[in-house]
């Protein structure tokens, strides 16, 4: 709609141009102000991190080029940690969730000192992407950007028999395993690690899932510090258990032959698991 506006401005008498000018002046050169100073907050903000660690970026835009720039990495969904490691995630472009443990080492709101907003936490500009609204640049004193830093601990494993909505989970989940849906189960990618507590005696290794009608997903694998210990082919969709013989270990991981997606969700789904670890 510029050109069409543009050519209406042009028929307005010379005396209404010079003050549709200033005011056109005034918002572009605020706004710039305002872009100039978010992105100079991400830069300012990524040189006060140490360069000695290992550090994944869970964000987009100006953050992401200034973290990389940096040495950072992109963080990828079900991406396995070191303990020590950096996450830094941008509220505003944040295209993950990070299972496992961490700790919070510190934060900061980015609030431009001009209250108009390109793009912002709670304003509807469609800027830079069209999810947070479709107005050209919106008003407002709220943050555009929240930043945290937090480091990876190193986990513990304290269930052998860890059911998906467990409070531990979250801590025993190592990669590949997704959010909690229904509050009792997780779709898996390729492959899900988890961290699981030894038995004092060897016992059954068992995965609970399911297979959906619209999953490919047909060879299932269960591994045991790297070792495969139980493997099947299904023909059909259901629900099934996979048990291992009686073993003891702490890594363990469960394959599948293939996944798909479903647009516009980009991830990589596999089946839906219930529940792993030691048969009690």
């Amino acid at each position: 709609m510029a050109a069409p506006v543009a050519l209406l401005l042009s028929h307005l008498r010379p005396a209404w141009l010079a003050p549709v000018f200033a005011l056109h002046m005034t918002v572009s050169l605020s706004l710039a102000a305002v872009n100039y100073q978010h992105w100079d907050a991400y830069r300012r903000f990524v040189a006060t991190l140490p360069s000695a660690q290992r550090t994944w970026i869970n964000g987009d835009w100006g953050l992401r080029f200034y973290l990389e720039s940096a040495g950072g990495l992109p963080l990828e969904r079900g991406q396995t940690m070191r303990p020590g490691d950096l996450v830094v995630t941008s509220e505003l472009s944040q295209y993950t969730t990070v299972t496992g443990t961490l700790a919070r080492i510190s934060e900061i709101d980015i609030r431009p000192s001009l209250p108009l907003r390109l793009i912002g936490l709670d304003t509807r500009s469609g800027y830079s992407t069209a999810a947070r609204g479709l107005l050209p640049f919106g008003i407002s004193n709220g943050p555009i950007d929240r930043v945290r830093v937090d480091t990876v601990l190193e986990r513990k494993a304290t269930l052998e028999n860890l059911p998906m909505n467990a409070p531990e989970a979250e801590q025993q989940i190592v990669s590949g395993v997704y959010s909690l849906e229904e509050h009792r189960w997780r779709w898996i990618g390729e492959r899900a690690v988890f961290l699981l507590k030894r038995p004092a005696t060897p016992k059954p290794l068992r995965v609970s899932f399911f297979i959906p009608d619209s999953a490919p997903a047909r060879r299932i694998m269960l591994l045991l510090d790297g070792v495969e210990v139980a493997a099947q082919t299904y023909n059909a969709p259901g629900t099934y258990q996979l048990t291992s013989t009686p073993l003891s270990g702490e890594t363990v991981t469960v394959a599948v032959d293939k996944t798909f997606s479903v647009p516009p969700d980009r991830r990589q789904l596999g089946i839906i698991l219930t529940e792993i670890g030691f048969a009690p």
